[in-house]
């Protein structure tokens, strides 16, 4: 849904932007609290108006550095949904993947089908899985 957005946008040649700067934060060990995130994405939307997640793709964090990466994406994914698009960072690793998909699952509202791979019993914490049916 919101990458659609994003594409078409930027095949009209429009300004598409890649906001790393609560990812890269999390590469330096500096975490940004979830809240400072959430205000920062918020703002980078509002440059843009409602078209926001048209325009700028938040990179929220890197959900396998740690616990409190992983919450800080979700939290991002839940409260800046609607002012920008929100990705996970992550390796391509299938843990890391998993990570990264159960912590922009908030983002998304339940009658949204998501198509994930299946829950492992050793995979993310991030509650129950949701497919498409």
């Amino acid at each position: 849904m919101c990458v659609d957005a994003v594409r078409e946008s930027a095949a009209t040649g429009r300004v598409v932007l890649w906001e790393e700067s609560a990812r890269d934060g999390a590469q330096a060990k500096t975490l940004m609290t979830p809240g400072f995130r959430v205000e920062l994405a918020r703002a980078t939307g509002r440059i843009f108006g409602p078209d926001g997640p048209r325009h700028v793709v938040f990179a929220a964090g890197f959900p396998t550095v740690c616990g409190e990466e992983f919450e800080a994406v979700r939290r991002v994914a839940r409260e800046a949904e609607g002012a920008v698009s929100v990705a996970a960072v992550c390796r391509g690793a299938r843990r890391d993947v998993e990570q990264a998909v159960a912590s922009a699952l908030a983002m998304f509202p339940a009658t949204v089908p998501v198509l994930q791979p299946p829950h492992r019993a050793d995979g993310p914490a991030g509650g129950p899985v949701r497919r498409g049916g």
